[in-house]
């Protein structure tokens, strides 16, 4: 009897076993969790919708831009952002 293949899925151009595929999606949702992605994301669409802005990408740029984000620059050597 022939030994079956596990089942892949490609994400990004590779493929990927089925194990790998669900700590994959693990990894994922922690993460999102994590960073409460989902209650922002929800928060979002909430406002866009209440707004009902003509440029919902627009708008949603300026939302977050208006957030209290820090950004990492690194530079190099002449202090060039890398």
């Amino acid at each position: 009897m022939e030994s079956e293949k596990a089942p892949v899925h490609k994400a990004r151009g590779k493929v990927f076993p089925e194990l790998r595929h669900r700590q994959l999606k693990e990894q994922a949702i922690a993460f999102y969790s994590e960073h409460k992605v989902q209650n922002a994301l929800e928060t979002l669409l909430n406002e866009m919708f209440l707004h009902a802005p003509v440029d919902v990408y627009g708008f949603m740029v300026s939302i977050v831009c208006a957030c209290n984000v820090s950004v990492l620059v690194i530079i190099d050597s002449i202090s060039m952002p890398v």
